[in-house]
């Protein structure tokens, strides 16, 4: 158990685009009795019903892969389209309610069509597509031969139908994805209301692997942690943004060795705290200021002072200099909460 005194950075929806279907939001949804066509008007709104089909898709595979735009060993298959390659996809899992399975469904061959201009190009068949995996012959085949031939259309036309496992109780489109009713928002999200994990987290992951990223230790920040990130964040902004040596300090997902490997030259908790124009040794309070699905401003009390910065800046500080792997996975967007044990 972490010390009383220790700070751990709590992330609103982690992996996520926002873009279009919350998974288990759906999965939500469905269980409070709502149709796959409620699920997909309210996650691709302004989108209309309609048919669509190919008769093979080109799936493009990596041996391996560091990044979407980093693929070695490439090659292609082809499968039929409806009963073959929508049988194969292991985007949700087949234990959700049927109606988010044919919500799923509906909003993959969309995807796909709209991905491939209807099979003239190919589609990645991992998480820079969509996943393909073994043929299925349970609960999903069902929703697919349920919704055979059904897309999605805005203006007469199929578009990138996205979706992501949680967007965090706020979509791009959709604003708050949250059941009616007063009072407090994350009670009310449909991601919370699914029960999934990580709806609401402290991250420590690295490459999806958190067995072997979180270096034995847990995602509380201590006292000397803290304010060595409060510390980060006055040097790293007098220097408008730009400093090589704010990088995790050497430990067990940082070893010395593979910091001088790599060049770096991590600044001492010691030598922060001498270059900040207000020196932080201690934490009192933290105040998280946020509206609409972002992060607005994070404020800090500390032994010198109020210490205030955005919350893109405390996302950048944070995962430039924390330590163990900890981070704020969010891309393109900050909604987190900061609690003080």
């Amino acid at each position: 158990m972490a010390p009383s005194g220790s700070f751990q950075v709590f992330s609103i929806g982690a992996y996520t685009h926002r873009n279009g279907m919350s998974q288990w939001g759906a999965r939500a949804r469905a269980d409070a009795g709502q149709s796959y066509q409620q699920i997909l008007s309210a996650y691709y709104p302004n989108s209309t019903l309609s048919t669509g089909t190919i008769e093979t898709i080109t799936v493009k595979f990596c041996k391996s892969r560091t990044s979407c735009s980093n693929c070695t060993g490439e090659y292609s298959k082809t499968y039929n389209f409806e009963y073959d390659y929508l049988y194969r996809l292991g985007e949700m899992p087949e234990s959700f309610h049927l109606e988010a399975l044919k919500a799923q469904a509906i909003s993959a061959r969309t995807y796909a069509l709209n991905a491939t201009n209807y099979g003239a190009n190919s589609i990645w068949g991992d998480e820079c597509g969509q996943v393909v995996a073994g043929q299925k012959t349970g609960t999903w085949k069902t929703a697919v031969d349920l919704t055979r031939n059904v897309v999605m259309n805005r203006n007469g036309r199929v578009f990138s139908a996205q979706y992501a496992a949680v967007h965090g109780g706020w979509g791009n489109e959709i604003g708050w994805d949250v059941k009616e009713g007063s009072g407090d928002w994350m009670p009310r999200a449909w991601d919370n209301i699914s029960k999934v994990s990580w709806f609401y987290k402290g991250w420590y992951r690295a490459n999806y692997s958190e067995s072997s990223s979180t270096c034995g230790r847990n995602p509380w920040l201590s006292q000397p942690e803290m304010s060595d990130i409060l510390n980060a964040y006055q040097v790293w902004k007098a220097k408008g943004g730009k400093d090589s040596r704010i990088v995790p300090i050497p430990d067990a997902c940082h070893p010395t060795q593979r910091q001088i490997e790599l060049g770096y030259n991590p600044y001492s908790f010691e030598e922060l705290r001498n270059l900040a124009s207000k020196p932080v040794s201690s934490v009192s309070s933290v105040a998280v200021v946020s509206a609409n699905g972002y992060t607005n401003t994070v404020v800090f009390s500390t032994n010198s002072g109020t210490i205030s910065m955005t919350g893109n800046e405390f996302k950048t500080v944070y995962n430039l200099r924390a330590p163990g792997y900890l981070r704020i996975p969010q891309s393109g967007f900050v909604h987190v909460n900061i609690h003080k044990k």
